[in-house]
């Protein structure tokens, strides 16, 4: 859907790996941005010199005809559509970030529906996200390395490494969360 789209930009190179989805259709399977990295998601955003993303196979919703729009449409570019725009968002088949490898002052903010924002300030993050049963995807690992500040928000820490393993929560959800997935931390491990 609109409202989940990664938009990313960068100001030197970008490239992208390109692979074929069960429909033979095209679908990113990779993309390398190199310059001012900037990346905006409904449960991230993020800044960096430098950015990896890896994505999951195509999906398309099963009740969907296949269509002969490209798959990375659905990644938002700072380059020029190479589609009409008033094709509906929903014919495109869905593509998920998996990782995300960046360097080089990197700033990241990570967005819970139910909780204010925290924020991660590293050398290098790592993360490797996962899917929960209603389709919701959510950070499950995170890694930073050099010069780390983590922050809630009410609270922060520097290390020179962080690794932190998140989950969905197993609290009830309130009314006014219900739908939202909130996560919540499993593991953590600071070091100097």
């Amino acid at each position: 859907s609109p409202e989940a789209r990664l938009i990313a930009s960068w100001n030197d190179v970008g490239t992208f790996r390109l692979t074929k989805d069960v429909a033979g259709e095209m679908s990113i399977e990779n993309a390398d941005l190199h310059g001012n990295v900037e990346v905006a998601h409904p449960r991230m955003d993020m800044t960096a010199g430098n950015l990896n993303l890896t994505f999951a196979p195509a999906t398309r919703p099963a009740t969907q005809r296949a269509t002969t729009q490209p798959a990375m449409m659905q990644l938002a570019t700072t380059l020029p559509a190479t589609t009409p725009a008033t094709k509906s968002a929903s014919t495109r088949p869905s593509i998920e970030p998996r990782r995300l490898v960046a360097s080089g002052e990197v700033k990241a903010t990570i967005k819970d529906p139910n909780r204010p924002p925290q924020s991660i300030a590293a050398q290098a993050l790592e993360i490797d996200t996962a899917t929960t049963t209603d389709g919701t995807i959510y950070p499950r690992t995170i890694k930073a390395d050099g010069e780390v500040v983590a922050s809630d928000g009410e609270e922060s820490m520097r290390a020179g490494q962080l690794r932190a393993h998140l989950r969905p929560t197993t609290r009830p959800a309130d009314d006014a969360a219900k739908g939202d997935t909130e996560i919540e931390i499993e593991s953590l491990v600071a070091q100097p």
